[in-house]
This record gives C-alpha cells, structure tokens and sequence, in this order.
C-alpha cells in the first residue's frame, strides 16, 4: 500500500474543505455585515466602508464593525422617538400651574405651590372652571372676565444682603431664640424687687 499518496490525497480533501469553510465564513460576514450596517444606518459612505472591513480583514474586520457600529438600529431608534413623543404628549396633557408651572390635580382651586388662584366655581351650574375660560364647558354659560392669575400671596424677592449670609441651620435659630427668651425671663425676674413683709412678734404671755 502507498501510504504517501494516501497521506498526500487527505491533506488535499482537508485543505480543499478548508478552503471552502473559509470562503463560506467569508461569504457569510460580508453579508450579516452588509446586513446589519444597513438597518443601522442610511449613509452610503458608512455601508461600504464597514462591508469592506469584512472583506479585506475578514473575522478581525468584524470585531472591529461591531465596536464601531451605530448602537442602535433604525428601527430602534424610530420607536424610540415615537416613545419620547408620548412622553411629552402625555406630560403636555397634564394641567400646570400658569405661575410656577408645578403639575396640579384637575380639581384643585388654588396651587398649593404658588398659592395661585386656577379655579373657580361657575356661577351657573356650580362646577370648577379655569380662570382663563371665557365659557363655561359644562353648561355653556359665559364667565366674568378675569384680572390676570396672580398668586395670593406675593412672594418678595430675596434681599441681596441676605444672600451673602449663607444657609443658617434651624437648630442653630431656635437655640438662639430659646436663649433669647430664657435671658429675658431671668432679666424679669432680675428687676422684680423682693417684698419682705415684717412678722410681728407673739407674746407667750398674756399682758395683764
């Protein structure tokens, strides 16, 4: 038996397998990478230039497409947007205060925030009616023309001496006024003159 031509014929067959193997796995990275670079993105430029690290760098090339390919696809990125635009549909729906912008229950009066005034009953059907409706939306009653939404209570802008003091801590204020009021009583008490009153003395005997 030749063993040579038998060793030398499955050296070819492995050789040949292998070289289809590597053309397959080629093949196939182009295409996933092809693939894949066009759900993720639109630029002509990006799709060719990432098919052709598959091509001339085969598996390596990938590895690096994979570290340099858009996170997500655009597909993704679509849904994500239509996500966010709910988002900000939902949170536009929610009333506001017109004053501080804080969110409010529909059936509040006044912001608890602000102390702005939002509603007020209608005066024909009795339900809570915005200050800036000139209708009534239950009854189709007109409103009274409305001043501008002030807040109740103004709030007074923080003096710019004030500023320079810093954060004070309220442990710190009430020690401070709970000295305060105990020197003042001590004080008090202090100017209070004592009254002694003279006890006259007792006889044990009677004064004949």
């Amino acid at each position: 038996m030749n063993y040579e031509g038998i060793i030398a014929r499955s050296l070819q067959i492995l050789i040949a397998l292998g070289g289809a193997y590597f053309v397959a796995t080629w093949f196939v990275l182009i295409t996933w990478t092809f693939r894949d670079i066009e759900s993720r993105s639109k630029n002509v430029v990006t799709q060719v230039f990432s098919t052709l690290l598959a091509v001339f760098f085969w598996f390596p090339g990938v590895l690096l497409y994979m570290m340099l390919r858009p996170k997500e696809t655009l597909d993704e990125a679509y849904q994500k947007s239509l996500e966010e635009e709910y988002l900000l549909q939902d949170l536009q729906e929610l009333p506001t205060c017109p004053n501080c912008h804080h969110f409010m229950q529909d059936d509040w009066q006044i912001c608890p925030h602000c102390n702005t005034q939002l509603r007020e009953p209608c005066h024909t059907c009795g339900k809570l009616v915005d200050l800036r409706w000139d209708i009534c939306p239950y009854c189709g009653s007109e409103q009274q023309e409305h001043a501008p939404v002030q807040p109740l209570v103004q709030i007074q802008p923080v003096d710019p001496e004030a500023k320079k003091i810093g954060w004070v801590d309220p442990a710190q204020i009430e020690r401070r006024l709970k000295a305060e009021a105990a020197q003042q009583t001590q004080s008090a008490y202090e100017a209070k003159p004592l009254v002694t009153a003279e006890i006259p003395a007792v006889s044990t005997k009677q004064d004949e």
